[in-house]
């Protein structure tokens, strides 16, 4: 094992670390206060992953993520920070949790409301225009190479990104046999995917028991209800 440089500032210390197949991140905190914790990001930067305002120029040294000033991470995506998927994280602002994407955005998947516009180079807020989960502090983010998810406290799932690999071209409803969306007959989803919440995931999908935890790989996500797991996406492997 090697240390990994700290160019964050000498009292920082680290405390969470994930590990992607092209970048990797750590959260760090000043003077041991919570709220002014940072993301730092290293590695590969071609979609904007590190997050500091340009695509490009891969960095072999932790740099600062920019967009999160003076917001508390609560919480980082798990299954983010690999290949294509976003950087997200949860913060708590004041007593109300947002969440906040960058990087890859190929399929919509940051959930700023803007469909498929490319790398997004700073962390942006996630949007909900439709007030889905308004009132509702959000309790776990998951991010995946074609979607992100979120669930509220009262243990609802939201997702948003590009639901089926079949449906890459033409537009046409989805082939719900690979959806990542989790979105059984719902309305289709054209290519360039649902930039932002549109729908809930059926409680009856997941037993009606409120889920806790959320994470994600590949075309794949999963989630904890109750005392049990479910998985959802890509299952041709």
């Amino acid at each position: 094992p090697r240390q990994v440089r700290e160019t964050w500032p000498a009292d920082a210390k680290a405390t969470d670390v994930e590990v992607g197949a092209e970048v990797s991140c750590a959260v760090i905190e000043l003077d041991n206060t919570p709220s002014s914790n940072q993301v730092w990001c290293w590695g590969k930067n071609d979609l904007g992953q590190l997050g500091r305002g340009s695509v490009g120029g891969n960095s072999n040294v932790p740099v600062r993520v920019q967009g999160l000033a003076n917001k508390r991470i609560i919480e980082r995506a798990e299954g983010t920070f690999v290949t294509s998927a976003p950087a997200c994280v949860l913060t708590d602002e004041v007593g109300v949790v947002n969440a906040y994407c960058w990087g890859g955005n190929a399929h919509a998947e940051i959930g700023n409301d803007l469909k498929a516009t490319g790398p997004v180079t700073v962390a942006s807020q996630v949007q909900d225009p439709n007030n889905l989960f308004a009132g509702k502090q959000l309790t776990s983010i998951s991010a995946n190479n074609y979607s992100t998810c979120v669930a509220t406290e009262d243990g609802v799932v939201f997702c948003w990104g590009w639901s089926t690999p079949n449906d890459w071209t033409d537009g046409n409803p989805c082939l719900l046999n690979i959806d990542i969306l989790g979105m059984s007959g719902a309305p289709g989803c054209p290519a360039t995917g649902r930039p932002k919440p549109t729908q809930k995931i059926p409680q009856a999908d997941f037993g009606n028991k409120p889920v806790t935890k959320l994470a994600a790989g590949g075309w794949t996500n999963c989630a904890i209800a109750g005392d049990d797991a479910y998985c959802w996406g890509n299952n041709v492997k």
